[in-house]
């Protein structure tokens, strides 16, 4: 709720100094000091992945009254659309899988669909999600969702409005308000398991449709499933980003790679 969000975000500003994912970026840095009281606290940015429509409607309320920047990093394919993100769409028929407990032999699901989640279905469905999408190329994942869909006869139209991401205007809304809007990828493709070209197209395009919307280029850019490799950081730098951000639970230091925040 509002009210949750705002008491966390108060209780983080008591502990910390929350500052935009650009000045963090600075002051690790070196290019701008801190001084008095302020250069022993930590600094605390905040970031949402992907843009979730009624999570932004709660948040920007949030952020915008306190006067707190924070940063979206949002795949482009899918703003404005009703489409559901691939790892949505699985985690609903993984969970209606288990929920009924359905055998793979039962599903008939084509190859390589079969194969993946025979692999990995053992230990619930959101370990099952995360194992598929640390392992399995991006087309694997929509494949796998799409057979499971057709084979227990659901859409992606079935899941809560919740997943719906924002619109253009809305993010236009957004960053008008002072939110960061990030590069997320165009179709929400974990890059370390890809080609070369294809996470190349994945990371420019999703920076060019941003540029586009906005009339001004993102500056950040989150690894989805904080999937990456060396070849995905230096492809990142490349395309004119400044810092990218990771899901590794590790201390970020001053002097440290600001494309693995």
């Amino acid at each position: 709720s509002t009210e949750t969000l705002r008491r966390q975000v108060q209780q983080v500003a008591r502990e910390r100094d929350i500052v935009s994912l650009s000045d963090a970026r600075r002051l690790l840095a070196g290019e701008v000091k801190r001084s008095g009281s302020a250069a022993s606290r930590d600094v605390f940015a905040i970031t949402f992945d992907d843009g979730y429509a009624s999570d932004f409607a709660c948040a920007l309320s949030v952020l915008s009254s306190m006067r707190i920047p924070a940063t979206v990093f949002v795949p482009t394919g899918y703003i404005g659309t009703e489409r559901r993100l691939p790892h949505d769409r699985l985690y609903a028929a993984l969970c209606e899988c288990f929920r009924h407990d359905r055998q793979i032999a039962e599903l008939e699901l084509p190859e390589p669909s079969r194969s993946a989640l025979g692999a990995c279905l053992a230990h619930g469905p959101a370990a099952t999600l995360d194992r598929l999408i640390s392992t399995q190329p991006h087309d694997t994942i929509v494949a796998l969702a799409d057979a499971l869909e057709r084979r227990l006869g659901l859409s992606e139209r079935d899941l809560p409005e919740e997943s719906l991401l924002m619109n253009w205007d809305e993010i236009k809304a957004v960053s008008a308000a002072g939110i960061d809007v990030g590069g997320h990828t165009v179709e929400h493709v974990a890059l370390a398991n890809v080609s070369a070209e294809r996470a190349r197209h994945e990371i420019t395009t999703c920076r060019a449709d941003i540029q586009r919307h906005l009339g001004t280029a993102p500056r950040h850019f989150a690894y989805p499933n904080g999937l990456y490799t060396p070849a995905v950081r230096r492809a990142v730098a490349e395309a004119g980003f400044e810092a990218a951000v990771t899901t590794e639970d590790l201390e970020n230091r001053r002097g440290g790679d600001p494309f693995t925040l």
